[in-house]
């Protein structure tokens, strides 16, 4: 009588390890494009989850992601963009379709506020002089109005027709006394019509 039940026992516990050793256990697990993004730019979530003794048909199937910021989606590969800055948890649970294989996992991403890009336009105005006054552009030989007339420093008569110049490594002095260097550029000023300033 004693044997038996000890044989009862037995069985028992050699069923009841061979349900243990039998249950399914799904490995939830993911990656991440980036672990850092900017507010406003897309992310893709990989997933990577697996399934222990999970047959071909029973295999992880369900991923449901919760993405930290009220949304959430399902797929094995999603595409998520936030809003705002913050740190948020991202949560992947998996599962196969008899639901006895859940698995959950979770990680952090950090979304920050880009950088403003800060630019500041700048003109200059440039105006010609000659002789202490003004310089004026002559198109043509045939005018309504006398033609402008200079005076070289050799006492040579001559008036100008065209006017070009280059203007190149600029420095500007900012208000807090640090200079802005524009190096390795030129800017070519074309004076050639009738206005009597420039500018770029």
């Amino acid at each position: 009588m004693k044997q038996l039940q000890l044989l009862k026992i037995l069985s028992i516990a050699i069923i009841l390890f061979f349900m243990a050793s039998c249950k399914k256990h799904s490995t939830a697990c993911f990656s991440m494009s980036e672990t850092t993004v900017n507010v406003g730019k897309s992310v893709t979530f990989t997933s990577c989850s697996k399934c222990e003794k999970c047959s071909n048909h029973n295999k992880v199937s369900e991923l449901i992601w919760d993405f930290g910021d009220g949304t959430s989606g399902s797929g094995a590969t999603v595409d998520h963009i936030y809003t705002s800055a913050g740190q948020f948890n991202v949560t992947l649970t998996s599962d196969d379709c008899d639901h006895d294989a859940k698995g959950t996992v979770t990680q952090i991403i950090n979304v920050v506020a880009p950088n403003p890009q800060t630019t500041n336009d700048l003109t200059i105005n440039i105006t010609n002089m000659a002789d202490n006054a003004i310089l004026k552009i002559a198109k043509d030989t045939v005018y309504t109005y006398i033609t402008p007339k200079y005076i070289s420093a050799f006492g040579d008569t001559f008036t100008v027709t065209k006017f070009r110049y280059y203007i190149s490594n600029i420095k500007l002095k900012k208000q807090d006394g640090n200079y802005y260097y524009e190096t390795e550029s030129y800017h070519l000023i074309d004076a050639s019509d009738t206005t009597n300033t420039c500018k770029f």
